[in-house]
């Protein structure tokens, strides 16, 4: 797909050329972005974009050839009722038509890209029009509107680029614009379409109809909360897994999204997280795991204290720093001291028979490596740490997935 980028003039209003198929020529088809660089949530920023979209507004309103449309999407809280979708067409100063839809219990760009079929269907029917503007939140869905591939909706998708194909195919000075306009801003003709789906509420019925983003969702959230019961359940999570808390003072519980609890205060320190990892889950080179697995391992601290365990690591070793009644509540309390002490948790003892030959020969003796040295991380001559996958690797991608 062709692109190309093109400069407006009219405040911070920057668009996107983009082509859906080899049938829609990409110049043909505008994308437009409205916004300044940061977040919309800053007022200053809302009022560029109302002022903006308002001086849009003005221009189209001039042209006697032109179709504009407002589209909207709303998705009910209640799980019992349907997602409406609503476009409202107009020319020069007056509306001339409106319409909305049943969606079904789809996702929200579902239910956005159905009111842009709706829209598109409608305004390319109007006679003496050559150009089409569609108002949308959603330049996301835009751009599916007029993508043919595989994905959800793509029954909209393909009905849009087949009349749209045909409209364009009428005048070679035929274009259609999609202009985004902010949910949060609340604006004039974007407002009516949001407030005109949302006046209609239907009940799902037996059958409604679905997507497959939909189905996707409702899956991923039931194994989400699968996973939170089990997890809640010792049996399943371990009696020497480390309690930790949320901001909320709730408990941690395991989550997918943006790569996982665990994961992602870490970043990309991958000394930080072997040996976080390894203090939750009470895996480590200290006293209480060597005792626990019947290892002939020292069980002692280095401090002198006489069972060496995680609570004696994190909150009495001398060997290790931290401020005065400090207490790791939450992740990033127990990630601050990891960076802090980049001893916890790790092994300091001489490297064991076979990390030579590994040092040496590569791979090819690692299986003999990770049964000679238990899966662990041990510390080579070097005094780098040699990775040994083994066990730990396991427990961490089940707490990763």
């Amino acid at each position: 797909m062709g692109r190309l980028q093109l400069n407006l003039k009219v405040g911070f209003v920057s668009s996107q050329l983009f082509g859906c198929s080899k049938l829609l020529k990409p110049e043909r088809i505008i994308a437009v972005n409205i916004g300044r660089p940061g977040s919309l949530l800053e007022q200053d920023a809302l009022e560029a974009c109302e002022r903006d979209l308002f001086t849009i507004l003005r221009n189209v309103r001039l042209s006697d050839d032109t179709v504009y449309c407002s589209v909207d999407a709303s998705l009910p809280d209640n799980t019992q009722h349907q997602a409406v979708s609503a476009a409202i067409l107009y020319r020069e100063f007056e509306e001339f038509n409106r319409i909305r839809h049943i969606a079904g219990r789809v996702t929200a760009p579902d239910a956005e890209l159905f009111a842009i079929h709706s829209a598109i269907t409608l305004a390319t029917q109007q006679d003496n029009c050559e150009k089409i503007y569609i108002f949308t939140d959603s330049i996301a869905s835009a751009r599916r509107a007029v993508d043919p591939s595989l994905h959800s909706g793509q029954g909209h998708s393909l009905a849009v680029c087949r009349t749209l194909a045909a409209w364009l195919a009428e005048d070679s000075s035929c274009t259609i614009t999609f202009i985004q306009a902010p949910s949060k801003l609340e604006w004039s003709i974007h407002k009516e379409a949001h407030d005109y789906a949302k006046d209609l509420i239907s009940p799902a019925g037996l059958r409604p109809a679905t997507s497959l983003d939909s189905v996707q969702k409702a899956i991923t959230k039931r194994s989400q909360e699968t996973w939170t019961r089990m997890f809640e359940d010792l049996s399943y999570k371990g009696h020497n897994f480390l309690h930790l808390e949320r901001l909320d003072r709730d408990a941690l519980i395991p989550t997918y999204i943006n790569g996982g609890v665990w994961l992602s205060p870490v970043g990309g320190n991958l000394s930080v997280a072997v040996r976080l990892f390894r203090c939750i889950l009470n895996h480590a080179p200290i006293g209480s795991y060597y005792e626990w697995f019947n290892i002939p391992e020292p069980l002692a601290c280095e401090c002198g204290f006489h069972c060496q365990d995680c609570d004696h690591v994190l909150l009495s070793c001398n060997k290790h720093k931290r401020k005065a009644n400090w207490h790791p509540h939450y992740l990033k309390d127990v990630v601050d001291f990891l960076e802090e002490n980049p001893l916890a948790f790790s092994f300091r003892r001489p490297v064991v028979k076979g990390a030579a030959r590994l040092q040496q020969n590569g791979l090819e003796p690692f299986g003999e490596y990770l049964r000679l040295s238990s899966g662990f991380w041990v510390r080579s001559q070097l005094g780098r740490a040699s990775q040994c996958l083994g066990v730990e690797l396991l427990l961490l991608s089940l707490l990763c997935t």
